[in-house]
């Protein structure tokens, strides 16, 4: 559930700090999930206005809801953090192949526009473009799943879950300020609030930076077919990594709103930017008087180890630098949000089975259909 302050999406509890909570929660009704809501003595009008107009207090999660723009495309950035932000993702150079080659066979699966990733040591940062038929919910599951699968074997003594929680997306307007300030943003991981490295050039881990710094838009990789592994280990054979690992090449997009620039354009453009940020820091942490980490000690890290607590807010559904365009995605949402509501009210509660849920949305999954009352619950076996 969540609401809004100073126009972003927020947390019900962040947004109790500014509002009336206990007025909220008496107006919420019983399917909201909302358990254990104080009472309040009258439901007053403006409350229940508000409610009306901010639907998305009802669900737990934000929509997974992706709609294409004119282009057939939808600019997102992604964000997946480790489990406690341990540095399970302390960088390598076998793991950075793993995981380039990650990318390229999830892209090459679901042909998801990669535009710039980012892994520092403990989340991941993407910028893609992808359409709304769900390949940025499949381009996810697959590389969330295999990634931490690699890092159970380059960390085996961390035998938990890898990520932290589901990943986060938020809509990225197709205009050219706000993809290039979240392009600049990710360019500069590690470089500029972290003062890990003097430059993104330095850091070791999967990152694309050297790629658009050299024009060529190819990111080399490598993919280890385990099932293949584990069935040839099973029949007693004597293999190893290596007899199944296989090259793959992660090739990145322009951005949607540099599209028609030629190629050396587009490279001119990135060197620019990289050196930008370099200045930017240089100058940074003279005022700061702060130094940069080092590459030694990111390589000599240890991988279970927690960082210091920081800041964290909440991410918005939707970036867009005018304000008009952030008004009418939220409207937007809302109107898919009340659709779907009600759609699944139809299935849960009428067993409506062919109710119409928005486009580009995920109808919840049925019910398992049990054997009837009485029945046996297995199968029937002769003796």
């Amino acid at each position: 559930m969540s609401g809004t302050v100073r126009g972003q999406v927020v947390s019900p509890r962040r947004w109790a700090k500014s509002h009336d909570a206990t007025i909220l929660f008496a107006c919420l009704p019983a399917a909201s999930g909302v358990r254990d809501a104080p009472s309040a003595p009258e439901k007053r009008p403006e409350c229940a206005l508000w409610l009306s107009n901010y639907v998305s207090l009802c669900v737990g999660y934000p929509l997974r809801w992706t709609p294409p723009d004119e282009t057939g495309w939808c600019p997102v950035e992604v964000t997946l953090r480790t489990v406690g932000r341990r540095l399970l993702l302390r960088p390598s150079t076998k793991l950075t192949l793993r995981i380039n080659g990650i990318l390229a066979r999830a892209q090459r699966l679901t042909g998801v526009r990669v535009h710039l990733p980012a892994f520092p040591s403990n989340h991941g940062h993407k910028i893609l473009s992808v359409r709304g038929d769900g390949d940025l919910s499949r381009f996810m599951q697959y590389v969330a799943g295999n990634i931490a699968r690699e890092v159970q074997h380059f960390v085996p003594e961390w035998q938990g879950r890898v990520w932290g929680r589901r990943y986060r997306h938020s809509l990225l307007s197709n205009d050219e300020p706000t993809l290039v300030e979240r392009f600049r943003y990710v360019l500069a991981q590690g470089c500029l609030k972290e003062n890990l490295v003097e430059s993104p050039l330095d850091w070791p881990g999967p990152t694309a930076v050297r790629a658009l710094y050299d024009g060529s838009l190819l990111v080399r990789g490598e993919w280890v077919d385990r099932t293949a592994l584990f069935r040839a280990r099973e029949n007693g054979q004597d293999v190893t990594e290596d007899d199944f690992t296989t090259s793959e090449t992660l090739e990145l997009s322009p951005l949607p709103c540099y599209e028609h620039w030629s190629a050396e354009q587009y490279h001119a453009w990135v060197r620019e930017m990289i050196a930008d940020i370099e200045h930017e820091g240089r100058v940074r942490r003279r005022t700061e008087g702060k130094r940069v980490l080092g590459v030694a000690k990111l390589l000599a890290a240890d991988p279970l180890a927690t960082p210091a607590p920081a800041k964290r807010t909440p991410a918005p559904l939707f970036l867009a630098s005018c304000r008009e365009d952030r008004r009418e995605w939220r409207a937007r949402y809302r109107e898919v949000l009340r659709a779907f509501l009600e759609a699944s009210r139809q299935l849960r509660e009428c067993c409506v089975l062919d109710a119409e849920f928005p486009e580009f949305t995920f109808p919840p999954a049925r019910r398992l259909r049990g054997p009837p009352v009485g029945a046996r619950a297995g199968p029937a076996f002769a003796v």
